[in-house]
């Protein structure tokens, strides 16, 4: 039986010649995209450059054992306090 390759070379070679963040522009403004799950918090700071909507800078953090006890809405909300404090300088 023939194995397909998953991932073609053509298809690998896209991800060196895209960027996959780029300078951020500080005359505009920022999207901020958060998600909680019970371990992590992460947070994804994209803004809209030349028509697209483009990825500037990642963050995420692990929790400690007592935020993971929060509800889901308590770790969101954290999510957001970790991001801008991370991002103040956006």
């Amino acid at each position: 039986m023939m194995q397909l390759d998953r991932y073609p070379i053509s298809h690998i070679m896209d991800f060196h010649a895209k960027p996959h963040r780029q300078t951020p522009s500080f005359n505009t403004p920022t999207i901020h995209t958060t998600d909680a799950s019970p371990e992590a918090v992460s947070v994804v700071l994209r803004q809209e450059i030349k028509g697209m909507i483009t990825t500037i800078a990642f963050f995420s953090k692990s929790l400690e054992a007592c935020q993971r006890r929060h509800s889901a809405f308590d770790r969101k909300v954290l999510a957001i306090k970790e991001a801008v404090l991370h991002f103040c300088h956006f």
